[in-house]
């Protein structure tokens, strides 16, 4: 189960992080500006409210592109929970998104009516990095990579065997679509004749983006395995090694 967490920009306050969106006769709303998280993960979103003086609220909401949740109700978006509290001048309502999926990513506004003023403040939420099982298959003649769940697209799969990264240039690789957003990415090449040349490596790579807003592609995740012959050969060696040990055992 994944664990409950505030992302890096809540856990480090709010030191330049949290951002004032809006400040109207000393009302003011602060949330985070953006999120990156990935698939599985629990995630906070914040909307703090500040006044000088008591708040009369007729609106405080949480809005992606419909209403999720608004102040003293519950949440009408399943596996989301807002929960609010209040204290003298101070008013935090926070949504929480249970196990994150594609479907999460997206804007999320904070809005705020009262008797005092108007706010509004927004949450940007980005999903990467998700990928879940990863399997290669072998055979005498083709290795095959399967990677199951993938988020975001994948930018390509790499292919290399030992230092050769020229055996990816006869890949055929399939990225599809599934239901949920995510994709299945499969990758297929030929097998070399030569094991001396070593292992084989396919890598996943997908664009991503940091906090300071920088694309860049990154691998995901790598799968490593002996070519059809060089599994032959061990399965080979194994068997050697049994029938020996049974004739030494019989003399």
């Amino acid at each position: 189960m994944a664990s409950l967490r505030f992302p890096l920009f809540a856990s480090l306050g709010l030191l330049g992080l949290l951002s004032t969106l809006s400040a109207v006769g000393g009302l003011e709303l602060l949330t985070i500006p953006k999120i990156l998280t990935t698939c599985g993960e629990n995630v906070t979103l914040r909307c703090d409210v500040t006044t000088d003086s008591a708040l009369e609220i007729t609106e405080l909401s949480w809005k992606l592109s419909k209403d999720i949740c608004t102040w003293g109700q519950s949440s009408k978006v399943a596996g989301i929970e807002c929960m609010n509290a209040s204290s003298t001048n101070s008013y935090n309502y926070s949504l929480t998104i249970y196990n994150v999926q594609p479907k999460h990513k997206g804007t999320y506004h904070c809005q705020l009516r009262s008797k005092q003023g108007s706010a509004n403040g927004q949450t940007i939420v980005r999903v990467q990095k998700c990928v879940s099982n990863s399997t290669a298959n072998v055979t005498s003649t083709n290795g095959t990579c399967i990677f199951n769940d993938v988020y975001p697209k994948p930018e390509k799969i790499s292919w290399k065997q030992g230092n050769d990264d020229s055996i990816g240039n006869s890949a055929i690789t399939k990225i599809t679509e599934n239901a949920d957003g995510k994709f299945t990415a499969i990758s297929t090449i030929k097998l070399r004749k030569n094991p001396s040349l070593g292992l084989y490596n396919c890598s996943l790579l997908v664009p991503t983006e940091n906090e300071m807003n920088v694309s860049m592609v990154q691998t995901l995740r790598s799968m490593t395995f002996a070519g059809g012959d060089g599994l032959i050969a061990h399965w080979v060696s194994l068997m050697l090694a049994m029938v020996l040990g049974i004739v030494i055992v019989q003399a």
